[in-house]
């Protein structure tokens, strides 16, 4: 039996489209739980009109630990979650459960995203970037990128959560990757190429606050350490060179600026790589070496063209040394490439250009303000 738990806190608005897409599913060997974390809305009121479903009312703890608790209530041999703003596709929970059944020696198993803009009535599919079969290469990625789409896209075994794995109630932001990173740690993780879960966005849940999302998810990978960060790393199949790229990749993220030019200095460059030359003029940059960044941001432009992100970080490096017209011009240009790259957008209205962009921008860019 599968255990779909539901975290909810003045859900109403929502939730009974979410547990109408559980009524359709093709799998029928489930049971679903709802937390209501301390809702003061009609959240329960839409829930009595749907049969079968264990509702447990909690003072408002929190989404972590509201999923901690449908974990613990929970009766099935496999878990998954449902935000309640969210939804299921009408296989979702049979092809997970088939492809589990099929594949003993997985334990995790997640699919791609369906997107609905509710101010645009649009959709759309959010693709998982790239699957690494391998463990340690799956967990060494993600530590430099969370490239699950949603941690509700998984379905996982109970031996996930008998083992220890639960979401930090302490962390405001980012526990669903800390969760993550616990369970790549310890278990194998399969793939479904195929947009299962739907993902509604909405006025309540754009990430106003990314900015905080973003330091958590970093200082979540900082807790580990630079020796387990290198340990991880070296025990994935990359080659030698890709181990080193992802190294650097990894030190740039947590703010190890100096051991992020030193690897590539002893390692990797000059290269033909023009990527390599934008993380060490960000590395530069961010030790607020303007002047020393500029050859590296204009080397990767030589490299690559159009290279939007490379034509940001290039006018942040201007407007730090005082060059605004330049560098307006250079924003305006990376806008032109890439109209939906909020970076360089944000940095013509600012009065200080700070908005510099880390890595190569997704294939799908989402807006963030």
């Amino acid at each position: 039996m599968i255990s779909v738990i539901i975290p909810a806190y003045n859900a109403g608005k929502y939730i009974g489209d979410a547990l109408s897409s559980l009524q359709q599913q093709t799998f029928t060997n489930f049971e679903t739980i709802i937390i209501d974390d301390g809702s003061i809305d009609n959240t329960r009121k839409v829930v009595e009109n749907f049969p079968h479903i264990l509702y447990h009312y909690q003072t408002h703890l929190g989404e972590a630990n509201a999923r901690n608790t449908g974990m613990s209530l929970a009766k099935g041999d496999l878990f998954a979650f449902l935000d309640a703003d969210d939804w299921y596709e009408k296989e979702k929970l049979e092809l997970q459960y088939t492809h589990l059944s099929k594949h003993p020696e997985m334990d995790i198993v997640y699919c791609d995203l369906k997107t609905l803009d509710d101010f645009t009535g649009k959709t759309s599919i959010l693709h998982a970037e790239k699957f690494y079969a391998e463990p340690h290469d799956f967990l060494a990625v993600i530590l430099f990128r969370q490239i699950l789409p949603n941690i509700a896209c998984t379905m996982f075994r109970r031996i996930c959560f008998d083992s220890g794995c639960r979401f930090k109630s302490g962390l405001r932001h980012a526990p669903d990757y800390d969760f993550s990173i616990q369970l790549l740690n310890r278990f194998t993780i399969g793939y479904i190429p195929k947009a299962l879960y739907g993902y509604r966005r909405h006025a309540d849940n754009i990430t106003n606050a990314h900015h905080l999302q973003r330091q958590s998810e970093i200082e979540i990978v900082r807790s580990l350490g630079v020796d387990r960060i290198v340990e991880i790393v070296h025990q994935t199949t990359f080659n030698r060179r890709e181990k080193a790229i992802l190294l650097t990749k990894i030190f740039l993220k947590i703010g190890s600026y100096a051991k992020c030019l030193r690897l590539m200095e002893q390692r990797l460059l000059p290269s033909k790589d023009p990527s390599l030359y934008l993380y060490a003029g960000n590395a530069l940059l961010l030790q607020k070496k303007a002047e020393q960044s500029i050859p590296y941001f204009k080397m990767a432009l030589k490299l690559k063209h159009p290279f939007p992100e490379a034509l940001n970080n290039l006018g942040c490096a201007l407007s730090a040394l005082g060059n605004r017209q330049k560098a307006l011009h250079l924003f305006k240009r990376a806008i032109s490439i890439r109209p939906g790259y909020m970076d360089p957008k944000l940095n013509t209205t600012a009065p200080h250009a700070s908005r510099i962009t880390m890595f190569e921008l997704r294939d799908q860019l989402t807006n963030y303000y």
